[in-house]
């Protein structure tokens, strides 16, 4: 699960997110997209053909996202991303070592990542809390009557992967729902 805290006037760039294919969302940061001017720079900011370059130039195109007039390019880049924060929160009953690897790897897109057990499962994660902290990861359990019960912080220290983080926000903006 992944909970949002969305910014404000977003609406634009959670429509762009969701018409672009989310390996291609990292196209739309400003810094990366305004700065490709031609197919050609295009194809070596994707380590790809030319030919491959001007299909995702035609992908681009037909969501709204670059225009092409002879040899210039022009993508349009997302203002704001639509997203000022995103929480990974991975809930299991048990089996703690096998879920801290799975939120470890959600802070390749997450600014925090949790672990959350059933409160009766949770004593042996809690007597490897230190292997919690290194990886940079909380860790918390549901208990009946008490509800959740936090057994280490997670430490906000942003998203290990910028490119990343862009699919992630392409995958929700085309999912607001779910």
């Amino acid at each position: 699960m992944v909970l949002t805290k969305r910014a404000p006037r977003s609406t634009d760039s959670l429509r762009a997110l969701a018409n672009v294919s989310p390996r291609l969302a990292v196209l739309l940061q400003r810094g990366v997209g305004d700065e490709i001017r031609s197919r050609r720079e295009l194809a070596a900011a994707l380590g790809a053909s030319e030919r491959a370059a001007q299909r995702v130039i035609s992908q681009l195109s037909m969501a709204g996202l670059a225009k092409q007039a002879g040899s210039s390019l022009n993508i349009a880049t997302v203002k704001s991303p639509p997203y000022d924060r995103l929480i990974a929160v991975e809930a299991k009953i048990s089996n703690w070592q096998r879920v801290l690897v799975q939120a470890y790897r959600n802070l390749q897109f997450a600014d925090e990542s949790w672990v959350v057990l059933d409160n009766a499962f949770v004593r042996p994660a809690v007597a490897q809390v230190a292997r919690f902290e290194a990886a940079g990861v909380g860790l918390a359990s549901i208990a009946r009557g008490r509800g959740l019960v936090i057994h280490h912080a997670a430490p906000a220290y942003g998203p290990m992967s910028p490119s990343k983080r862009w699919q992630a926000r392409a995958v929700l903006a085309s999912h607001p729902h779910r």
